[in-house]
């Protein structure tokens, strides 16, 4: 590090991102297998809630299934906005069971803990703005293979 031209701040930076994408990519691919991926069809978007925190990154928890921060795991939003978002992002997912995802107050997931039937028109969320990775940032194409 010392004979680095990068400053503290960016070196830290760089190991933040770095270690939550292969925290990411790890996590999808536990969450990718079958016998995992039933069991856990919600995700739960949580940002860190401090004083560095992103205005758009904290606003994912609002966006979600009826204003939650739940989402449905095969969501389309996944593909750009699955944490890392952005360069020292500390933002991650919580893998739901349909349970979990009720508690949180998805209705979807209310009917279908209720009457056993999985939804067949699935909610997936509307952003009020576009999530756009930064340049070069891997893509996360592999996520829709998670349920």
């Amino acid at each position: 590090l010392e004979a680095s031209s990068l400053g503290k701040h960016h070196v830290e930076g760089i190991f933040r991102t770095s270690v939550m994408q292969a925290y990411s990519a790890g996590q999808k691919d536990v969450l990718g297998n079958p016998f995992v991926a039933d069991q856990f069809p919600y995700l739960l978007f949580v940002a860190t809630h401090d004083t560095r925190v992103r205005s758009n990154h904290l606003a994912m928890e609002k966006h979600g299934q009826n204003r939650s921060a739940v989402y449905r795991t095969d969501d389309p939003i996944w593909l750009t906005a699955y944490p890392p978002i952005s360069y020292n992002c500390r933002c991650a997912v919580i893998p739901l069971s349909i349970a979990d995802a009720a508690a949180h107050g998805s209705r979807e997931a209310q009917r279908w803990l209720r009457t056993g039937i999985p939804p067949t028109n699935p909610e997936f969320a509307r952003l009020p703005y576009p999530v756009t990775p930064p340049r070069g940032w891997p893509t996360h194409d592999k996520i829709a293979s998670v349920v």
